[in-house]
C-alpha cells in the first residue's frame, strides 16, 4: 500500500495568521482590479492590445484565486466560529462577483467584437470557479447558483449560433430556477427568468411575478417599461396581433402599465376578451395561467408600494412574522389599518378588475367536455386560489379596522358568474367524484396533502397573495427538478380537479355568500342575489369605473359545515363586454340600474429603484469595505 504524504496539523493561531495574510493579498489585488476596471469603463474608445487583454485576465484570475484560498481557509475544520463568519462579515462572495467578475465582464462586453474571444475565455474561467465553489463551499450555495445563472446568461448573450444560444439560455434558466426554488419569495430571481424569455405573455408574467413577490424587485418596472414601450409604438405589430387573444392581452396590460389612455385600454381589453371567448380550450391552456396571474398583478398596480392590495397583504404578512417570532396570539383589538395611510393608497383601476373577472367568466361559461375541463382547470384553479386569498385576508381584519370597508369593496364578487362557476365545478365532479377525504379537508380548513405539487403551484409560489395557500411542507424535497415537474400525468390531473373542488368547498363553507354546496347531492349551486348583482356579473371594464353599489349580504345563519343559500336567476341577455364598454345596453336590460360609465382618472405612480441592475447579493454598505484596512480575526 502506497504511503500517504505526511500532513502537518495547523493550530487555530496559525490558521488565523494565514487568513490575515491571504486577506491582505486579496485586498491589494482587488484594489488594482477596481482601479483598472474603472479606468477602462470610463474610456471605451481605448483600443487594447492582446498583451493587455491577457494581463487583465491574469489579474482578475489572481483575484478569483485569492478569494478561493480565503474561503477555503475560513472553512477549514480547525477554524473557529469567528473565522468561519469572516466571509459573511466582509461580504466576500458579493465582492468576488462585483470586483472579480462582473465589472470586468462589462469592460469586455462594451468592447465587443474585438474582445469576443477574451470574453469567452474569462466566462469559462469564472464559470469553472463558481462550479468549484458550489461543491467546496456549500455555505454560499445561493450566491454561487445565481452567479452561475448570470454567467450562463452572459454566455448566451454573446453567442451567435442559434442552437448554442438556446442551449446556454436553458443552462441559465436551470440555475435561476434552482435558486428560486430555494428562495421562492425573492422577486429578483423571477426577473432573471423573465429576461431569458422572448417578448411574450410569459415574459410579462415573470416581470409581474417579480413585482408581486413577497420580496419585490422594483427594478423589474424598468424592464417592464422596456418591454411595453415598443409594443405600443409599433403599429404594425399591433395590427398583426389584433387576431390573437394572447397578443391583445399583452397590449391591454402594457397600456394599463403605461396608464395613458383609458379609451385605448378599454378597446384593447375588449378585443382581447372577444378573441379569448372564440379560442379553443386547448389554446387557452397554453397561456391561461400566465394570463390570470398577470391580470392579478395588474390589480397590484404592477408593484406600486402604495397599492391597496399590496399594503394590506404586506401588513398582514408583517404581523404574521411578528406573531411567529414572539410566539404570541393575535390580540383581539389589533387593527391592520392603523399603520397604513389609506388616503395615499392606490386603488386598482375598475377596468383592470373587470378584465380579470371577465376572463374567469369566459373560462367557466364554456360547455366543457372532459378534455376542455382538463385544459381549463389550471386557470380556474389559480382564479379560485386568488378569490380564496382575498377572502382569507378579509377574515384577518377586525370589525373596527378602517381597511375592512376598503377590502370588502375591492372583493365585490358580484361581478362573477357564480352560477357558471358552480356548473363548471359540478361538471368537474362528474368526472372526478367528490370524495369524503376532500370534504374533510375543506371542513377542517386544511390544505389537501399527498401527491406532488402541480405545475401551476410553482407559478404562484412566493407571490404575496399566495402566502397562506400552501401547507408549510408542500414543496419539501422538490428543490431539484428532474424534468418531471412539467409532466402533467393522470395523477396530477386528478389532483388538480380535487384541489379545484376543495377550493370551491372551502369558499362555500367559509365565504359562502355566492356559492353553496349540498352535501347530500354533492352538487354546487350559486346564491340568490338582487337583480343589480345579476347585472354586475356581466359588467366589464369601463362600466365599473365608478360603481359603488354595496355588497349584498346573504350569509346563512345555519350552523352547518357548508353555508346553504338559494339558487340565483339566470344572467341577463344582451349585456355584453362590448356594449357595456361603449356605455350602451340592449332593451333586455331596461328597468335595471343605469350603469355608470364615467371614466376613472388614471393615476399611476411610477416607482423606480435606484439600485443597480446588477444582482444584489449584499448591501452596498457591506460591499464598500475600505480596501486598505486589515481584517479583524478575533
Amino acid at each position: 500500500m502506497r504511503a500517504q504524504p505526511e500532513t502537518i496539523p495547523i493550530s487555530r493561531e496559525q490558521l488565523a495568521v494565514e487568513v490575515k495574510g491571504i486577506y491582505a493579498g486579496l485586498v491589494m489585488v482587488e484594489a488594482k482590479c477596481v482601479n483598472i476596471d474603472n479606468q477602462k469603463a470610463a474610456d471605451l474608445q481605448e483600443t487594447l492590445t492582446p498583451e493587455q487583454w491577457q494581463a487583465l485576465i491574469a489579474l482578475h484570475r489572481t483575484l478569483l484565486y485569492e478569494h478561493h484560498d480565503f474561503l477555503m481557509a475560513t472553512q477549514h475544520p480547525a477554524a473557529t466560529p469567528a473565522l468561519r463568519g469572516l466571509a459573511t462579515k466582509y461580504c466576500m462572495p458579493a465582492r468576488m462577483w462585483k470586483h472579480g467578475i462582473h465589472a470586468f465582464l462589462e469592460v469586455l462586453r462594451h468592447r465587443r467584437p474585438q474582445s469576443q474571444e477574451y470574453m469567452l475565455s474569462f466566462i469559462y474561467l469564472a464559470y469553472q470557479m463558481m462550479a468549484l465553489l458550489l461543491e467546496t463551499v456549500p455555505g454560499f450555495t445561493d450566491t454561487w447558483t445565481e452567479c452561475l445563472g448570470d454567467l450562463a446568461r452572459y454566455r448566451m448573450a454573446i453567442e451567435e449560433d442559434k442552437e448554442s444560444h438556446a442551449a446556454w439560455g436553458d443552462v441559465a434558466r436551470s440555475w435561476y430556477q434552482m435558486a428560486s426554488d430555494r428562495h421562492p419569495a425573492v422577486g429578483r430571481l423571477y426577473h432573471h427568468l423573465g429576461i431569458l424569455q422572448r417578448p411574450s405573455l410569459c415574459k410579462l408574467y415573470y416581470y409581474s411575478r417579480s413585482l408581486t413577490s413577497v420580496i419585490p424587485f422594483y427594478n423589474a418596472r424598468e424592464s417592464l417599461t422596456t418591454l411595453c414601450a415598443p409594443i405600443l409604438k409599433d403599429d404594425q405589430a399591433l395590427k398583426n396581433g389584433s387576431h390573437s387573444a394572447e397578443a391583445m392581452s399583452i397590449c391591454f396590460h402594457a397600456r394599463v402599465f403605461e396608464g395613458k389612455s383609458e379609451e385605448l385600454i378599454i378597446r384593447d381589453g375588449s378585443v382581447a376578451l372577444e378573441l379569448l371567448n372564440k379560442q379553443p380550450s386547448i389554446k387557452i391552456a397554453s397561456y391561461g395561467v400566465h394570463l390570470v396571474i398577470t391580470s392579478i398583478a395588474a390589480l397590484f398596480s404592477f408593484g406600486a408600494p402604495e397599492n391597496h392590495y399590496r399594503q394590506m397583504f404586506d401588513n398582514a404578512l408583517n404581523y404574521q412574522i411578528h406573531v411567529n417570532r414572539f410566539d404570541s396570539p393575535t390580540p383581539q383589538n389589533y387593527v391592520f389599518g392603523r399603520f397604513l395611510d389609506i388616503s395615499r393608497a392606490i386603488r386598482p383601476f375598475p377596468f383592470v378588475t373587470d378584465f380579470l373577472y371577465t376572463v374567469i367568466n369566459t373560462v367557466v361559461r364554456r360547455q366543457p367536455s372532459k378534455l376542455d375541463i382538463q385544459d381549463l382547470l389550471p386557470s380556474l384553479h389559480i382564479s379560485l386560489a386568488w378569490l380564496s386569498a382575498i377572502h382569507t385576508l378579509r377574515s384577518r381584519f377586525q370589525p373596527n379596522d378602517p381597511l375592512l370597508d376598503t377590502i370588502t369593496h375591492l372583493i365585490d364578487d358580484t361581478r362573477l358568474d357564480w352560477s357558471a362557476v358552480a356548473e363548471f365545478l359540478n361538471a368537474t365532479a362528474a368526472i372526478y367524484p367528490i370524495t369524503s377525504r376532500i370534504e374533510l379537508f375543506a371542513r377542517q380548513g386544511m390544505f389537501p396533502t399527498g401527491g406532488k405539487p402541480l405545475n401551476e403551484d410553482y407559478s404562484i409560489r412566493g407571490l404575496v397573495w399566495a402566502q397562506w395557500y400552501f401547507s408549510a411542507e408542500w414543496f419539501a424535497g422538490m428543490e431539484d427538478d428532474d424534468g418531471s415537474r412539467a409532466l402533467d400525468d393522470t395523477e396530477k390531473k386528478t389532483a388538480r380537479a380535487e384541489r379545484t373542488i376543495w377550493l370551491g368547498l372551502r369558499m362555500a363553507r367559509q365565504h359562502g355568500c355566492f356559492l353553496r354546496y349540498d352535501e347530500s347531492t354533492k352538487r354546487f349551486s350559486a346564491a340568490s342575489t338582487t337583480s343589480t348583482v345579476t347585472v354586475k356579473t356581466e359588467t366589464t371594464l369601463s362600466s365599473r369605473a365608478s360603481s359603488t353599489s354595496p355588497r349584498a349580504s346573504t350569509r346563512s345563519s345555519l350552523g352547518s359545515d357548508f353555508v346553504l343559500v338559494s339558487q340565483p336567476s339566470s344572467p341577463p341577455a344582451g349585456l355584453t363586454y362590448a356594449n357595456v364598454a361603449a356605455g350602451t345596453t340592449s332593451n333586455t336590460t331596461s328597468g335595471r340600474r343605469t350603469l355608470n360609465t364615467a371614466p376613472a382618472k388614471l393615476q399611476v405612480k411610477r416607482e423606480h429603484s435606484s439600485q443597480s441592475k446588477v444582482s444584489k447579493r449584499c448591501s452596498d454598505a457591506c460591499v464598500k469595505v475600505k480596501l486598505e484596512e486589515g481584517m479583524e480575526v478575533n
